[in-house]
């Protein structure tokens, strides 16, 4: 069945090992789990979940165009976390110490 939906859907194509073995890459499992999803849960044709996986991918490329100017871009997230965010870690790390100095102290 799966070879069949790899004829099917163009989107699906894994990789093959020198051995010619199919290796499954997570994004092609997902597909997958989506055509069953859509065929057997759904009652979907396979035109039709064709029809179906190819506006939700058109979707998500027009919601990640549409994304706030500000977010983060790949360099940005490489440097590391944000200023804000590196408070929140130094807060919960120095909490996490208190207890811990607290848990160590046998007067207590």
């Amino acid at each position: 069945m799966l070879r069949y939906w790899e004829t099917e859907f163009r989107s699906i194509r894994p990789q093959k090992s020198r051995k010619g073995q199919r290796i499954y890459s997570r994004r092609d499992v997902d597909r997958l789990l989506k055509v069953k999803d859509l065929l057997y849960t759904h009652g979907f044709t396979i035109a039709g979940a064709r029809k179906r996986l190819r506006d939700v991918g058109s979707e998500a490329e027009t919601e990640r165009a549409a994304l706030p100017a500000a977010a983060a871009t790949p360099a940005e997230e490489a440097v590391g976390p944000g200023p804000q965010l590196r408070g929140v870690l130094l807060e919960l790390r120095a909490e996490i110490q208190k207890m811990l100095g607290e848990l160590d102290d046998p007067s207590s």
